[in-house]
């Protein structure tokens, strides 16, 4: 219900009760786990009031500053995906189609991630004839 209210004036809610729980509870020592519980809370504490002090820093810094960071951020999971997504077969196609659709042109006023795929696909059935036909040796 708070939430709800919260979002009507443009606030978003966070719940940090379950991850600060299981933080706290890892371990048995009952002083220890009191102790944790207040140092998190003076900390969320502390966050809140510095947030508005943080916002307006953000907003004031030049949009490429931001971009810069969140990609830095995303690091580790783009990393995650790469290796996930270029272990198997078809890699080639699978780069060529995150490729076409970073890039972002439309065609034919179609966006990019159809062009991606028809992309990632064509490149795929000639460039990578081997993982086909391993492909339709499984089926």
């Amino acid at each position: 219900m708070t939430s709800t209210v919260a979002a009507f004036v443009g606030a978003v809610s966070t719940c940090l009760t379950g991850p600060v729980n299981a933080i706290i509870s890892a371990n048995d020592d009952r002083a220890r786990q009191y102790t944790a519980g207040v140092i998190a809370g003076t900390l969320a504490v502390l966050c809140g009031l510095v947030a508005p002090a943080v916002t307006r820093l953000m907003l004031a810094a030049p949009p490429a500053f931001i971009a810069a960071l969140a990609g830095l951020a995303m690091l580790r999971v783009l990393q995650g995906a790469f290796v996930v997504a270029f272990q198997g077969r078809f890699t080639l196609g699978a780069l060529v189609t995150f490729l076409v659709t970073v890039a972002g042109i439309p065609v034919l006023n179609i966006g990019a991630p159809f062009w991606a795929l028809v992309a990632g696909m064509v490149v795929s059935l000639l460039l990578e004839r081997a993982d086909w036909r391993a492909e339709n040796a499984v089926t």
